[in-house]
């Protein structure tokens, strides 16, 4: 029953540390990286959904218009960010995106600081991933 648990949290790490679309932010803390929105899909297809968090750090405005399908939503121009991100489970593996990249590296540096351990920023964001063809809602 244990092995269950430990199986996808095995398989994250064994992506994490052989794939190529993702890259250690030397301008960031340890443990936080980049990962192209190839390589979301990719762990979006392959990892079970209670494994992985995508969240959304657009306004609710710009993720109405569009989101990569299952992701959170928590505006990062909101007064509450912060406490809403600090109430998130922070041993869960997370990909953070915005529309570009800026606010969603702002935001894994906060996660960071709040002590979140596995949390990546995707490169490119939100246009990237449509600009690759990737599916959303």
């Amino acid at each position: 029953m244990r092995r269950r648990g430990i199986v996808p949290f095995l398989f994250i790490a064994l992506f994490l540390s052989s794939c190529a679309g993702i890259r250690q932010n030397k301008q960031q803390q340890p443990g936080v990286c980049d990962i192209s929105p190839d390589s979301v899909f990719t762990l979006v297809q392959t990892l079970p959904s209670d494994s992985l968090v995508l969240l959304d750090v657009r306004t609710p405005e710009e993720y109405s218009e569009g989101h990569i399908s299952g992701a959170v939503n928590i505006d990062y121009y909101s007064g509450d960010f912060e406490d809403r991100i600090s109430r998130l489970e922070k041993q869960k593996f997370y990909i953070v995106y915005c529309r570009t990249a800026r606010r969603s590296k702002a935001a894994v540096g906060i996660m960071m600081k709040l002590g979140f351990s596995d949390v990546c920023n995707m490169e490119g964001g939100f246009r990237l991933w449509v600009e690759r063809g990737f599916p959303y809602q």
